[in-house]
């Protein structure tokens, strides 16, 4: 469990650290997403869950359904989607029982989030 929880707040902190969209927060009373400026934001989104090794789609080479490259990114943009709830899969960042962290794991789940960052995709990390 304590892997999970780290595993979030990594790839939380990851997809804001350097993100140039805008800041969302939840309103604990109305439980609406809150931009900056206060207004309310409403995301459309679909889910990208890869539960096998590599446990992440292939960002290179576009596959209608094993894909999520900027072909796959600019399809989603275009069709008004603006969120993606993205598996994060702790078996990717530590595939055996030892301390050996994936770094190409992390390296392609980096690229993924600033791939989604690049065309104004949100990214909500699932793990």
């Amino acid at each position: 469990m304590p892997h999970i929880i780290y595993l979030f707040f990594f790839g939380f902190f990851v997809a804001l650290s350097h993100s140039e969209l805008s800041r969302i927060k939840v309103d604990p009373k109305t439980q609406h997403f809150i931009d900056e400026y206060g207004r309310v934001r409403i995301f459309h989104g679909v889910n990208v869950v890869y539960k096998v090794p590599p446990y992440l789609p292939d960002l290179t080479q576009f596959d209608p359904q094993n894909s999520l490259t900027d072909d796959d990114l600019n399809n989603l943009h275009q069709w008004g989607f603006n969120v993606i709830r993205f598996y994060t899969s702790w078996m990717g960042v530590n595939p055996t029982s030892e301390n050996n962290i994936n770094q190409e794991y992390l390296s392609q789940l980096s690229t993924a989030l600033q791939m989604m960052e690049n065309k104004g995709i949100y990214a909500l990390l699932d793990c």
